[in-house]
């Protein structure tokens, strides 16, 4: 099935452009967005969103975009994804507004659906406050894409930096989803792994971060490595952390930590080393006791996915918690997919192991657990829908 929509859709506002953009190119929907930020201080498209659109506009064939004076109304007709139409890597400057993880999230799933192989090199703001950092996205969504068949993604080449950051995504696209996502059993968290990173700054900073980091969840299990990542270029300093939870079920859980960035934690200032890894350690622990298998932040690429799936058969995911990010995306996939969600109640799988410890355990344990810290789990919901069929329409055979 191909699926080619040339009705105008027609929005306001500037939120979640980005799945905008993207879904458009995938269905061929021409769209119109008006009144972006109008009556902000700075209206129109910022800076990150005009590189995006010129980042589209470098992987596509026919895309046009129009844009008036103030930036306050966006034209955006998309055309065929070639991703490289040559042989060269391609070098993209995305500047220093949003980290490079801001646009790759975004391309991705239209690089999986394009005519040739990708490789391109992302120059730019390797790290911030507001996005995921590479590394996690790398973490997370590498085992994701080899269970769908995608086997040669790569994420590397991180150069740290704010202006001169760089980051390498290469991969070969496919024809279509051979089978549905049945993301629906988050495991048992088996190892942690993470990485700090730090420029412009002593090497001490780092390892104070990571040691703080790894004290805090060696209470829970004792496979936890961090890695430093240190140098001495760029004209500012970084410092962050990014951390992964394994489980054994294949999937990974990540978390991010930068200095500066607030912390849900009253007591905890990330600018202090120590407070930073154990903010990070915080925020992977808690979204491990949301029992979802995909991060909060990150479930652009699976929920599209699932709607892309092969057609007529249910694909299904297990989410910690829906956010409006989730939300609003749910939304985007309606109109342009005509794709509708059924959403439901689902236990947290560590309520049902404790059970199953309970019924084996006799009395005399059954006091032990009894924990506090072992009940009260939160409920999570379960995201499933039949998925539309779609093929690669830049490519019709491999």
């Amino acid at each position: 099935m191909v699926l080619i929509a040339l009705s105008m859709q027609e929005f306001r506002g500037s939120q979640s452009l980005r799945h905008r953009l993207v879904l458009s190119t995938l269905t061929g929907t021409p769209i119109v967005i008006k009144r972006i930020r109008s009556e902000a201080a700075n209206p129109g498209l910022n800076d990150s969103e005009v590189v995006f659109l010129r980042l589209l506009s470098q992987l596509t064939n026919g895309t046009t975009v129009e844009i008036n004076p103030a930036g306050t109304l966006l034209k955006y007709s998309p055309g065929l994804i070639i991703n490289n139409p040559g042989p060269e890597l391609i070098t993209f400057d995305c500047g220093s507004g949003r980290a490079l993880s801001y646009y790759i999230e975004g391309i991705l799933p239209l690089c999986l659906f394009g005519k040739n192989p990708l490789n391109l090199k992302l120059r730019g703001r390797s790290n911030d406050e507001v996005d995921v950092s590479m590394d996690s996205l790398a973490a997370v969504y590498t085992p994701l894409l080899k269970e769908l068949g995608v086997e040669d993604f790569h994420l590397a080449g991180f150069r740290r930096g704010v202006e001169d950051g760089e980051a390498t995504l290469t991969l070969t696209p496919i024809r279509r989803l051979e089978k549905p996502i049945q993301l629906l059993d988050p495991g048992k968290v088996k190892r942690v792994r993470g990485t700090v990173y730090c420029s412009k700054g002593s090497p001490q900073m780092a390892n104070r971060v990571a040691y703080s980091a790894k004290g805090a969840l060696q209470q829970l299990l004792p496979d936890i490595w961090i890695s430093t990542d240190f140098t001495k270029r760029g004209s500012q300093s970084l410092l962050g952390i990014s951390l992964s939870a394994e489980t054994n079920t294949g999937l990974v859980l990540a978390a991010d930590a930068f200095r500066g960035e607030d912390s849900l934690v009253e007591e905890l200032e990330t600018d202090v080393p120590e407070d930073l890894g154990y903010t990070v350690a915080l925020r992977l622990l808690d979204e491990v006791f949301h029992g979802g298998c995909v991060d909060a932040s990150l479930h652009w690429l699976p929920l599209l996915l699932m709607a892309l799936g092969p057609k007529g058969r249910k694909g299904s995911v297990l989410l910690g918690r829906l956010t409006n990010h989730s939300i609003e995306l749910l939304r985007l996939i309606q109109t342009f997919l005509h794709v509708t969600m059924d959403l439901e109640s689902a236990a947290n799988p560590a309520e049902a192991v404790d059970s199953a410890e309970e019924e084996e355990a006799g009395e005399e344990d059954y006091e032990e657990l009894a924990d506090p810290l072992r009940q009260n789990f939160p409920s999570n919901v379960l995201v499933s829908c039949i998925g539309v069929g779609y093929q690669n329409m830049a490519r019709i055979a491999f």
